[in-house]
């Protein structure tokens, strides 16, 4: 195992904020409609690895995003979250890059508060320059229910490094 990571995993992932937080009612506001995040420049995200300099243009391969929630749910009700990722050559025409469908990110059994992430593993690598990452948070009751939900997104994969600390 490489000692960078185990001893300094920041220096070969970087996180980025994917888009503003965002709320959701069962049968209302926000429930199952998508929303767009901020669009990502993969050539010219910094890192703390390089004093806060780009990564000498090397565009990440791989990306997590994770929909972070806290769901307020009745009983065997559940919480689902889809992404489609668009890219684009000049962050202005955008294209579907990869879409994964609606999957329960939480269920439950009993009626309350539940809170977690829901993780979905992207592939960069036939991604042109732009990202843009849009997650549709879906709430299976018909009234009541309620979520907010947090975007999280980590990049990997770089072909350029800083030295291991």
């Amino acid at each position: 195992m490489n000692l960078v990571v185990q001893r300094n995993i920041g220096s070969i992932i970087e996180l980025v904020r994917a888009g503003a937080a965002s709320t959701l009612t069962a049968g209302g506001a926000g429930n199952n409609v998508a929303v767009v995040g901020a669009t990502i420049d993969r050539q010219n995200i910094s890192g703390a690895g390089f004093a806060g300099q780009p990564y000498g243009g090397s565009m990440p391969y791989s990306a997590l995003f994770g929909m972070a929630f806290s769901a307020v749910l009745a009983a065997g009700k559940a919480l689902t979250g889809a992404l489609t990722v668009n890219h684009s050559p000049d962050g202005a025409t955008w294209t579907p890059l990869v879409t994964i469908p609606a999957a329960q990110a939480a269920i439950s059994a009993a009626g309350g508060t539940v809170v977690g992430q829901q993780n979905f593993q992207v592939s960069l690598t036939s991604a042109q320059r732009y990202l843009q990452f849009v997650w549709t948070p879906a709430l299976t009751a018909t009234s009541i229910d309620t979520a907010s939900i947090f975007p999280l997104l980590a990049f990997g994969g770089f072909d350029r490094l800083p030295s291991p600390n």
